[in-house]
């Protein structure tokens, strides 16, 4: 997102920690937000009502950048929950964008998630219990690279405690949602997902991108990586942010102006 806003050529919104949050701290290249209820932003820890309330903070967070960034064209990138998130932006607000960038999506669940992320839990449990845990996440499939998962371990604003029953059931019925709509997606966007990802399944990847209506997409596959794709081990890191930057710089890169036309042969009467 800096590298983009130092070259002046497109605003890049980055979703993975986005909200409207006057404690955020701040980057040189702007402001470093998290989504309510994580990092220093206020609400119940890792508990929200309903998807809406992350996805009204990354508009707002957009159009804070558009105004900062006037006629740029805007890419969103988003990871994991993050990249369902852009996405209901953009089918929210679909011409407000030149793009996306969904790095390993939370488009469905790998199956050994699906004993605490189910449906029956989340209509049942979520609403008469939502505070109750129903799960955690193993940090060690986030990541190859110890140094990476030592991050995670010691960050005081990662949210390190089980999954609530609550936040399952305000998440579920807007990826069901964001998926059944798939067809309606005509941004260009470019889907990256490691073939050993154990969290967010690469399969119900692969099945939306084959869903959407977009004439210009793309799906990126990294063997053998697992979820965060932007924490992973340094070759497949530099290929993901590699992949990233090309696939924005060729479609914000000026178009070729076209060859001046052809004059006319000159006419030359036929002599008789």
């Amino acid at each position: 997102a800096q590298r983009a806003r130092r070259t002046s050529k497109s605003t890049t919104a980055s979703s993975s920690t986005m909200a409207t949050n006057k404690r955020s701290s701040a980057s040189p290249g702007g402001p470093i937000r998290n989504r309510v209820g994580h990092g220093m932003s206020e609400g119940r820890r890792a508990m929200v009502k309903s998807a809406d309330v992350y996805v009204d903070d990354v508009l707002k967070h957009v159009d804070t950048e558009r105004a900062r960034f006037a006629n740029k064209p805007v890419y969103l990138v988003g990871h994991s929950m993050g990249g369902l998130l852009v996405l209901i932006a953009a089918q929210r607000r679909p011409h407000d964008f030149a793009g996306l960038v969904l790095v390993a999506p939370l488009l469905g669940v790998d199956k050994d998630l699906d004993t605490w992320f189910s449906r029956a839990l989340a209509r049942v449990v979520g609403f008469i219990l939502p505070g109750i845990p129903v799960g955690t996440l193993d940090q060690n499939l986030l990541s190859r690279d110890p140094e990476a998962l030592r991050r995670f371990e010691d960050d005081p604003l990662r949210y390190h405690d089980s999954v609530c029953a609550g936040w399952v059931a305000a998440i579920i019925p807007a990826l069901d949602t964001a998926v059944e709509q798939a067809d309606q997606v005509e941004l260009p966007f470019l889907i990256q997902h490691g073939t050993a990802d154990k969290i967010c399944d690469p399969e119900a990847s692969k099945v939306f991108f084959d869903k959407v209506a977009s004439r210009d997409k793309t799906m990126k596959t990294y063997p053998e990586a697992y979820h965060d794709l932007l924490c992973e081990i340094e070759d497949v890191r530099k290929q993901v942010l590699k992949d990233i930057v090309d696939w924005i710089a060729t479609r914000i890169s000026p178009k070729p102006a076209p060859p001046p036309p052809t004059p006319p042969t000159p006419f030359s009467p036929v002599q008789h």
